[in-house]
């Protein structure tokens, strides 16, 4: 059994940036790594492609395990497909927003983002969770092509293209845009 190297973590850290920032910066990540937009594995594909694996994992409290830059893992335990895009975009966006702020501030150090109520001392702050959510979000359903669909066809065009995201998604995604929701229901 191989020897287990101690790395100590820290919590994700802030970046103030806006959502519109946030949001162009998830896009150009999505043209760095050359993933063309498929709704059904873009954010496996560009987990794989900065290094990060996937485990699945029904019990434990640990969403995110980031050892060093491109040596990342990210653990779901998503019973609903619908979820798991999303679930893994928002854990990319805690990597590529929040760990190089970790490395600025505590060089060699790693991160880990935790679920669940019982550990709120080690969750990451709201501000990060938020700023996760918008680049999952910009991963999962980019602005160009939700809007395209929403301009044909409102929500059910939305759904039949995000196919992999559950309905309240779609719909505070409709918000987040500014899109008149009310036809959505």
């Amino acid at each position: 059994m191989p020897t287990r190297i101690y790395v100590p973590y820290q919590l994700p850290t802030e970046t103030g940036l806006s959502r519109h920032a946030i949001e162009a910066l998830a896009q150009s990540a999505i043209a760095d790594t050359g993933i063309a937009f498929d709704p059904s594995e873009d954010s496996k594909g560009m987990m794989r492609a900065l290094g990060g694996t996937l485990e699945s994992c029904f019990e434990g409290d640990l969403d995110l395990d980031v050892r060093a830059h491109g040596d990342f893992k990210v653990h779901y335990s998503f019973v609903d497909p619908a979820f798991e895009n999303l679930g893994i975009a928002r854990q990319l966006g805690h990597y590529l927003l929040h760990y190089p702020g970790v490395m600025k501030s505590h060089p060699g150090h790693g991160m880990q983002v935790v679920r669940g109520f019982k550990h709120a001392a080690f969750a990451p702050s709201d501000t990060c969770q938020r700023e996760a959510e918008w680049f999952a979000n910009a991963i999962v359903m980019p602005e160009d092509q939700f809007r395209k669909a929403w301009d044909l066809g409102g929500y059910a065009q939305c759904h039949q293209t995000f196919w992999r995201n559950h309905g309240i998604q779609i719909v505070r995604r409709a918000k987040m845009l500014g899109l008149a929701v009310q036809a959505a229901a």
